[in-house]
C-alpha cells in the first residue's frame, strides 16, 4: 500500500493547459481584436467539412479567413479562425520499474503529456471594426450564432 501511495504523490504537474469552460472572450496580447475561444475535442476532417457547410463556403479546403453572411444575415462579415493547442505536462519522479530496480538509470524522469485543442475566432465588419467589442443586436446575434456553431462542430 505505501508503494501505491508514494507512486501516486510521486507525479507533480510542471505545466498546466489553458482552461476553458464553455467558451470565453479574450484579449491576444498584443491588444487586437477580442476573440470567441472554446476548447475542441472533434475531428479535424469533420471540423473542416462542419464549417464550410456552416459558412457556406464554396472551397473544396477550409480557409481560415474569409467572408460570409452566416453569423449575420444582413451584412458580409470577415471571419479568422485559428486553431491551437496546449498541454498539462507531468513528471513522475518514482515509478514501479524505478522501485524494482528494472528502469535504466539514465533516463529522465517519465513525462506526461495531455493535449488541448481551441479554436479561437474574430469577427471584423468591411471596415475592419471588431465586432465582439461592441455592445449591439448584431454582436449578440453573431455571439449566439457562433456558439451554434461550436455546438455543431464539436
Amino acid at each position: 500500500m505505501m508503494i501505491v501511495s508514494l507512486l501516486f504523490q510521486s507525479c507533480f504537474s510542471v505545466k498546466k493547459a489553458r482552461a476553458v469552460d464553455i467558451h470565453e472572450i479574450d484579449a491576444p496580447g498584443n491588444g487586437g481584436d477580442l476573440s470567441f475561444t472554446f476548447e475542441f475535442n472533434g475531428n479535424i476532417e469533420l471540423f473542416e467539412k462542419r464549417s464550410r457547410s456552416y459558412f457556406n463556403l464554396k472551397e473544396k479546403y477550409f480557409p481560415y479567413s474569409f467572408t460570409t453572411k452566416a453569423l449575420y444575415p444582413d451584412e458580409e462579415l470577415t471571419v479568422f479562425i485559428s486553431i491551437f493547442e496546449d498541454d498539462d505536462k507531468y513528471v513522475q519522479l518514482v515509478t514501479l520499474s524505478g522501485l524494482l530496480g528494472t528502469r535504466d538509470k539514465e533516463k529522465e524522469p517519465t513525462v506526461k503529456k495531455t493535449m488541448h485543442h481551441y479554436i479561437s475566432i474574430q469577427v471584423t465588419d468591411a471596415e475592419g471594426n471588431d465586432i465582439l467589442q461592441e455592445k449591439s443586436l448584431r454582436q449578440q446575434t453573431v455571439m449566439e450564432r457562433l456558439r451554434f456553431y461550436q455546438r455543431i462542430i464539436d
